[in-house]
């Protein structure tokens, strides 16, 4: 018996006598075939990616206003979705690719991370200083761009919209996007309101595999104007299983008066680079004449914290205990005093052996008790960044 045939092959549906339900066979066939979230498949053409962005652009403020702010300070909370506890974080932002993230976490301690626009590095409580290199330290400064969205076409050779789905109810343009790195990135813009809904990427980290992320975006709110989303929740595939994590901005300050040094690698990387070290010398060069004009900002003389700058008696130069460079709150200081007990971040130690050690590390590695011993193993201690 033979199949009626409508450009799709037979065998996805079940087979209609042509000489009794010809019509209705084909309809059958159209209607069965189509994925589930596909959306007005052979209809109307997908517009082109570049009009989809600048849109975007449009609706989230303008290219002017893009170009009028060029840092920003956000406070946020980290909700680790199913595991009781969230984190403290700053994030401090500038042009052109410039970032510093300092995290207070109850189950990872101390997490401080960030690029000067040169060296992309990480430290942590449980992993030590990481620099990344080579196609990690690519894709930290794709993702350390300031203000992406109005320097798209300098950041990617290629935007295609590729399909449209439907995320959180709502139906986008799925946008292909290859950057100047040559790293994919897939990112879902609603088609009625033009706002970015989902992006899907991977991210990168020295001595690990690639690590799939989801970011669902919601809660824009303006801000110096523009746009900006207040609420992310994040899905991390790692360590075998899923990771959520709900990201809450309860502040952003745009164009703060930030010292020279903000961006500055901390002395635990600078002392991982070495003194000969060509990209060491290339972020000195990015911070010569001194910190905040060498007469001291917010406060202080030299830089949140002494005469130096990563070196001296600043910050990274006298920090890692005593009086300077954040203390244990959820903001660095800026006041050269320093706040809390610790300095530098300036985590309380715990009073057992390290491998006891609460919380340190390991695949989420919260609330890990004293008798865990989550840390005698280096790949418990060191597991997934920790964090």
């Amino acid at each position: 018996m033979k199949c009626a045939r409508a450009k799709v092959e037979c065998g996805t549906v079940f087979c209609v006598p042509i000489r009794h339900f010809r019509l209705l066979g084909c309809a059958a066939v159209v209607w069965l075939s189509a994925a589930p979230g596909a959306v007005r498949a052979g209809q109307d053409a997908l517009p082109a990616g570049a009009t989809i962005l600048d849109r975007y652009v449009e609706v989230t403020g303008g290219q002017a206003a893009y170009g009028r702010n060029f840092n920003r300070v956000s406070k946020e909370r980290i909700i680790h979705v199913g595991m009781d506890f969230e984190d403290a974080a700053v994030v401090y932002a500038a042009a052109p690719n410039k970032r510093y993230t300092e995290i207070e976490s109850e189950a990872f301690g101390t997490i401080r991370k960030g690029t000067d626009g040169n060296v992309v590095w990480y430290l942590a409580d449980n992993t030590g200083p990481v620099v990344q290199e080579g196609a990690a330290r690519t894709a930290g400064l794709h993702s350390s761009a300031f203000n992406w969205a109005g320097r798209w076409r300098d950041l990617y050779r290629k935007v295609e919209c590729i399909a449209e789905e439907v995320v959180e109810g709502k139906t986008c343009y799925k946008v292909a996007m290859t950057s100047n790195g040559g790293r994919t990135e897939t990112r879902y813009f609603d088609r009625v309101s033009g706002l970015l809904l989902k992006a899907e990427t991977t991210r990168l980290f020295a001595g690990m595999p690639p690590i799939p992320l989801t970011h669902t975006y919601g809660d824009y709110k303006q801000v110096g104007g523009l746009l900006i989303s207040h609420k992310v929740k994040q899905v991390m595939q790692q360590c075998g299983g899923t990771r959520e994590m709900l990201i809450v901005t309860d502040s952003i300050q745009q164009n703060a008066d930030l010292s020279a040094d903000r961006f500055a690698p901390p002395k635990e990387i600078v002392a991982l680079l070495g003194p000969d070290s060509s990209a060491l010398q290339s972020s000195l060069a990015s911070t010569s004449g001194g910190c905040c004009g060498g007469g001291g900002d917010s406060g202080s003389a030299g830089c949140s914290g002494g005469a130096g700058c990563s070196g001296g008696g600043g910050c990274g130069g006298g920090c890692s205990g005593g009086g300077g460079c954040g203390g244990s709150g959820t903001a660095p200081a800026a006041d050269g005093q320093g706040h809390g007990s610790g300095g530098c971040g300036g985590q309380t130690p715990s009073t057992e052996p390290a491998a006891n050690a609460k919380g340190q590390g390991g695949c989420g590695g919260d609330k890990a008790s004293a008798t865990d011993k989550v840390g005698e193993k280096s790949e418990a201690k060191h597991g997934c960044c920790g964090g």
